[in-house]
């Protein structure tokens, strides 16, 4: 009978569970997955917020620019087009000119287009367009012969493509 009771102690002695069973390991690995999609979900989403942070302040900065370099209307500079997405300031003399200490923030990428013949509110005196590489709204800022200035808002986009 002893030798019974140390056989079965010994027995349940080596069946006894040692770790994680196959189940409680799926179940903590779909655990970590479902938090790590909800994370990268919300950077996502908040990288997408800053860049479209950054176009609204290039818009604004551009039109306070533009004020500034527009002030001496007798020495306007020339018709220009440019689609830049170096930083820094201006590559295009005239675009300088135009919106004189603007810089460029990176990952951006800007269009303007400049025509001082325009007087009427028939054509776009100033045209700016911003677009941040990591996302997908973007903005556009027009300024018409007659003085009205237009900027519209979350325009849908695909970045700096």
């Amino acid at each position: 009978m002893l030798r019974n009771r140390h056989l079965k102690q010994k027995y349940f002695y080596l069946n006894k569970q040692r770790g994680f069973s196959l189940i409680e390991l799926i179940f903590i690995l779909l655990t970590i997955g479902v938090l790590a999609s909800m994370s990268i979900t919300s950077f996502n989403v908040l990288k997408m917020s800053t860049a479209y942070q950054v176009v609204a302040t290039s818009i604004n900065q551009l039109r306070l620019a533009a004020e500034s370099g527009t002030i001496e209307t007798d020495s306007l500079p020339s018709a220009f087009s440019i689609t830049q997405t170096t930083s820094g300031p201006f590559s295009d003399v005239n675009a300088a000119a135009l919106f004189p200490g603007f810089n460029q923030t990176s990952r951006t990428k800007i269009t303007a287009e400049f025509d001082p013949s325009c007087d009427t509110g028939a054509c776009a005196f100033i045209f700016t367009q911003v677009q941040h590489c990591n996302g997908d709204r973007y903005q556009e800022w027009l300024r018409y012969g007659d003085g009205i200035d237009i900027v519209l808002e979350d325009l849908m986009g695909d970045g700096c493509a």
